[in-house]
């Protein structure tokens, strides 16, 4: 992103992260198999590709099913955002929470499952506005991520047990930006966040509380998808 896109701003952040996983709402057999139902429009997910290995592990098949389904396919497909906290490469070298939630979790069902074929997670990279849409297209099998629990999303995909409840979104201010005492103070100042975010759903209740008041609304300016918080906690401290 340029760095003129970002001046004297705010980003808001929950001050906890969220790793939780999520499946599609279960609204057909625990057991079915097969490609997935027609569901959100995904030419702009870039998943399928002609790559022999894409698949073998995979990558370029729909499937919706359960856990059943999974250990038969000896395959979990773990849809993940990319970033040094969630999942990061560094040469041959994984890291991350989620990887390392995940490759606990791999181990624990193989060794709950005693068979002499494991299971094996495979791990795909997404973007933050990618992760349901190919969820409920069926090009994973589970989200494992900083989601925050949502209505919207509720009714599209089932979460596991939160990982933190009563967390608070924050305002985070960059160099030059006063103390933000209030909607007046704030209303100076663009707030930064990602369109997928549930912080940006939260910022248009406020808007549209703000325009029934007949009051100024909030200066939202929109991100790019493929940067994560980290990225744009460094992006806003450094004034960029």
């Amino acid at each position: 992103m340029p760095k003129k896109q970002i001046g004297k701003g705010i980003a808001l952040f929950l001050a906890l992260s969220l790793f939780e996983f999520c499946q599609p709402a279960a609204h057909t057999n625990e057991n079915e198999k097969g490609p997935a139902a027609s569901g959100p429009d995904t030419t702009s997910l870039h998943l399928a590709s002609s790559g022999q290995l894409d698949d073998v592990i995979g990558l370029n098949e729909r499937w919706v099913g359960g856990l059943e389904g999974m250990i038969a396919r000896r395959r979990i497909r773990a849809l993940v955002p990319y970033s040094p906290t969630s999942y990061y490469i560094n040469g041959t070298e994984r890291s991350g929470i989620a990887y390392e939630a995940m490759s606990h979790f791999e181990q624990e069902l193989n060794q709950k499952m005693g068979q002499k074929q494991k299971i094996n997670i495979v791990f795909i990279p997404l973007s933050r506005d990618q992760l349901i849409p190919a969820l409920l297209e069926g090009y994973g099998d589970i989200v494992v991520a900083g989601l925050t629990i949502t209505p919207g999303r509720q009714k599209l995909v089932d979460f596991s047990l939160p990982v933190l409840t009563g967390a608070r979104e924050v305002l985070v201010s960059g160099p030059g930006v006063t103390e933000v005492e209030g909607f007046e103070t704030l209303l100076k100042y663009p707030v930064y966040v990602r369109r997928s975010s549930s912080f940006y759903e939260h910022l248009l209740a406020i808007n549209d509380s703000l325009r029934h008041a007949g009051m100024p609304q909030t200066n939202i300016r929109l991100v790019e998808e493929q940067l994560e918080d980290e990225d744009i906690l460094e992006m806003v401290n450094a004034g960029l």
